[in-house]
């Protein structure tokens, strides 16, 4: 069990029960009060200024009321003491809650960030690697950008699950050419592209799908692709979004440069 699961209980504990610890300490403290007002009544007794005396404040403080002040004095510090121990240990323990979502917060900000962090390390190798690129895709056909685009996003998903520990899957259709994604819900998310206001990019976290979806359209040369990303535990953000249109701007000049180098046919 957690820490902060700990603190919710035992503050769960003290709101439960604090009526019941309230009036038993104030009770406490009633027969306590009446036992010292009784000795006191009996005490006053036997001074002999209080019990005879004739003027004004002998009239006034006399043995019983003296007793009285003794009982209320001894109530209401009892009633002081239960607000106390009610309100201090219920404060801190919230203090305590609150530091402790505090630290998990902290800690779940760090690993944001590493992951952040390990992502542009993976773009900053995939530039260093261009020259690797161009070699293997030199030999194809025409240029081979959604080749080189599926080889990328295949990197990019061995790297999320084995170097993150994070489950990812990619998907990629060329619209232009009649591909589409089996699912009919995906196919349907694909129709907001139409609309020339979208931004070609769909983010849609905890969804019905039971996964977090990111979704990318690209038009480049004579190709019209939509890319899927897809997570059950991790959730995408325009940081995401960044790292895939880089690695899809990478994926264009890695064609350009097979482009230049390529012999003219003629």
């Amino acid at each position: 069990m957690k820490c902060g699961d700990k603190l919710k209980k035992i503050t769960n504990l003290f709101s439960r029960y604090k009526n019941i610890i309230y009036y038993s300490v104030v009770i406490l403290f009633v027969i306590i009060g009446f036992i010292y007002a009784v000795r006191g009544y009996y005490y006053y007794q036997d001074i002999e200024q209080i019990a005879s005396g004739s003027d004004l404040l002998g009239a006034i403080f006399t043995p019983f009321a003296l007793s009285i002040v003794r009982f209320l004095i001894v109530v209401c510090f009892g009633i002081f003491l239960a607000t106390t121990i009610i309100a201090i240990p219920l404060r801190r323990i919230k203090v305590m809650q609150f530091e402790v979502e505090f630290a998990e917060k902290a800690t779940e900000i760090a690993e944001i960030q590493d992951k952040q962090f390990n992502q542009l390390h993976f773009l900053e190798k995939v530039l260093k690697e261009n020259s690797y690129f161009i070699g293997r895709f030199y030999q194809e056909d025409g240029i081979p950008y959604k080749a080189v685009i599926e080889h990328l996003l295949h990197s990019y998903e061995i790297f999320f699950n084995d170097e993150l520990g994070t489950n990812l899957h990619f998907e990629l259709v060329d619209a232009g050419n009649g591909e589409t994604f089996e699912d009919k819900r995906l196919k349907r998310m694909m129709t907001t592209f139409d609309n020339p206001e979208n931004n070609n990019v769909l983010i849609r976290n905890r969804t019905i799908f039971g996964s977090n979806i990111l979704m990318l359209h690209q038009e480049e040369l004579e190709e019209d692709l939509c890319i899927l990303l897809s997570s059950s535990e991790y959730e995408f953000t325009d940081f995401d979004v960044k790292i895939i249109q880089s690695l899809l701007e990478t994926a264009r000049i890695i064609c350009d440069s097979i482009s230049l180098i390529s012999p003219d046919p003629t």
